[in-house]
């Protein structure tokens, strides 16, 4: 017939998995970039400076520059579909470990935890960004859950 291909469909139980860690990734960068405009809204009440500022714009926009390289890269566009739920249980694991790390951090730093905008500027807000890590693993699951 002209020698013309068709696209042929992908079963129903694989899925491009590169597209979904890429959407997974968008998802996560709205929410960054959210907080981060929130803090910069409140920088003079956590009395926070522009190099805190970066680091936030920094890690907001790593993993949707990364996920978007592999999805360009053609990063296993024919999957198979997870059928349980490990990337949420590697996403909390992810944070505990990354609280694990901020806590130390802030000890290493000798960062007086005793009065509550510090608690605020390095605990509760680096604690909230943190649960985007969990975020990012929820939507890649509900992305790539099987459907069977």
């Amino acid at each position: 017939a002209g020698g013309a291909t068709t696209k042929k469909e992908m079963p129903e139980n694989f899925f491009n998995k590169g597209f979904a860690l890429l959407k997974a990734s968008l998802v996560f960068f709205a929410i960054a970039i959210l907080e981060t405009i929130f803090v910069v809204l409140f920088k003079d009440t956590f009395n926070i400076g522009m190099r805190y500022t970066a680091i936030m714009l920094f890690i907001a926009c790593a993993p949707p520059v990364v996920c978007a390289a592999l999805y360009f890269a053609k990063y296993q566009p024919c999957g198979k579909r997870l059928k349980n739920n490990a990337s949420i249980y590697n996403g909390v694991v992810a944070f505990i470990a990354a609280f694990i790390l901020l806590v130390a951090v802030d000890l290493i730093m000798d960062v007086n935890l005793t009065q509550p905008m510090v608690v605020v500027k390095y605990l509760v807000i680096p604690l909230i960004y943190l649960l985007n890590i969990i975020v990012f693993a929820a939507t890649y699951y509900l992305l790539s859950r099987s459907k069977v």
